[in-house]
């Protein structure tokens, strides 16, 4: 029995049209991405959410721009990031996700031209899509690099994404999906996975960033295979603004710590 396609996006041109008539209704949300070598706070990711109807996953919202309004939604979202700067804290980066067909788009390259430095800014291609246009992703990556921003490859371990974008695009951060890290505590296989991203990102330049880590054992598990940076429920929501978390990420990171050397003396 063959599997239903993919169900039409609940996204439509009039709500697409009523967003961009009123652009104040996407609202971005900062999720923490933790540096689990010292503990704290690396970045932030920029989450889009549309206060709309539908009331769609922020994918399918992206996905209806794609077919017709190439790169107005993304150019919204990141014009909104960049904006957002001024209240980074210092030392942190923050990780603006677009498409790469957004990437390609003359209104993101206006929005990203006019924005001047960018070394605070990570450019998270957050499709698969990246992989099968790496060269033309990369000639629209280079003025951004050249003002400062990196990179980070999203959905890596995920069967879309192909190891080889990585060797092409160079990205510095490699976004280890969520799919593979839930249960990697539980599971060889991923485990496995999750430890040859980790090495493959490392041989390249990159870090390894664990995407939704939601339990303790999670975040032990992709510390011992590599993983220095991960972001998740285990660790913070995502908030309205960057504020510090109720419970500090050096708190978390050390008790992940000390579970894992526990469990290292057990096993000696």
């Amino acid at each position: 029995m063959s599997s239903p396609g993919p169900s039409p996006s609940p996204v439509t041109r009039r709500s697409l049209a009523e967003l961009m008539l009123a652009p104040q209704r996407l609202r971005l949300q900062f999720q923490p991405i933790a540096d689990l070598t010292s503990g704290e706070v690396a970045g932030y990711e920029a989450l889009a959410r549309f206060d709309v109807e539908p009331h769609a996953a922020p994918d399918a919202w992206f996905a209806s721009a794609g077919r017709g309004n190439a790169g107005r939604l993304d150019a919204l979202a990141v014009g909104r990031a960049l904006a957002a700067r001024r209240t980074l804290p210092a030392g942190c980066f923050l990780a603006v996700n677009i498409t790469p067909a957004g990437l390609l788009s003359t209104a993101v390259q206006q929005t990203f031209a006019r924005a001047g430095r960018l070394d605070a800014i990570v450019v998270e291609l957050a499709e698969p899509a990246a992989a099968a246009h790496a060269g033309a992703v990369s000639a629209a990556l280079a003025p951004l690099r050249a003002a400062g921003a990196r990179v980070a490859l999203d959905d890596a371990g995920t069967a879309g994404v192909r190891l080889q974008a990585v060797v092409a695009l160079r990205p510095e951060y490699v976004k280890v999906d969520r799919g593979v890290v839930a249960g990697v505590d539980r599971d060889p296989g991923k485990a496995e996975v999750v430890a040859t991203l980790a090495a493959l990102a490392e041989r390249f330049g990159a870090q390894a960033v664990a995407e939704g880590v939601e339990r303790p054992e999670e975040l032990e598990a992709v510390m011992a295979l590599g993983v220095t940076l991960a972001q998740g429920f285990a660790l913070a929501e995502p908030s309205r603004g960057m504020r510090s978390i109720e419970r500090g990420v050096a708190e978390v990171v050390a008790d992940a710590r000390r579970a894992r050397g526990e469990d290292e003396r057990v096993a000696a």
